[in-house]
């Protein structure tokens, strides 16, 4: 019974993966150093997290960081690499953190954007700050830049979870 328990995990998790993958391909817009608004690619990479726990869900997380590291590398420095595609992934899998709580999917899913974007903000800062235009302070310019990609998919995602359908499909699945 652990055994399928456990492959039960195992598929879900990289379906969701997957998903998260596909959806990442679908891109609303790109930003020219880096970075775009995808049809919810961070929602379907933070399921596993919240289904599952965090635990699974920074597997998850840094499983897809790699995935996207290998078809869309950008590698300046190992500490970007680790920043951009290790620790931004593996943030979104404390999806699951709220959960128990009302809105625990929402919740989590917030948490963790805003963990991504953390991440994003700091590599802005300390190695995309050449991109930055001369009057315009570094950390405005990393706050402005990685907010305006990572905020249009996020609230494209929280209005997908407000949809019954999904909400139900994803309980289900849990």
């Amino acid at each position: 019974m652990q055994n399928n328990i456990s492959i039960k995990i195992i598929t879900r998790s990289a379906i969701s993966i997957a998903l998260g993958f596909l959806l990442s391909m679908i891109k609303l817009f790109n930003l020219p150093f880096g970075g775009s608004a995808t049809l919810c690619s961070m929602l379907f990479i933070a399921l596993p997290g919240y289904m599952f726990g965090c635990e699974i869900g920074i597997i998850a997380g840094i499983i897809s960081g790699i995935i996207n590291f290998i078809f869309a590398p950008v590698f300046l420095h190992p500490i970007q690499f680790f920043l951009d595609y290790i620790l931004a992934f593996a943030s979104l899998g404390f999806a699951g953190i709220f959960n128990g709580q009302k809105n625990s999917l929402l919740k989590g899913y917030i948490f963790c954007v805003f963990l991504r974007f953390i991440c994003a903000f700091i590599s802005g800062i300390v190695f995309f700050k050449t991109y930055a235009p001369e009057n315009l302070p570094v950390i405005l310019y990393s706050f402005i830049y990685n907010f305006s990609y990572i905020a249009v998919e996020a609230c494209i995602s929280i209005i997908l979870i407000y949809i019954p359908v999904f909400k139900n499909v994803i309980e289900y699945l849990r």
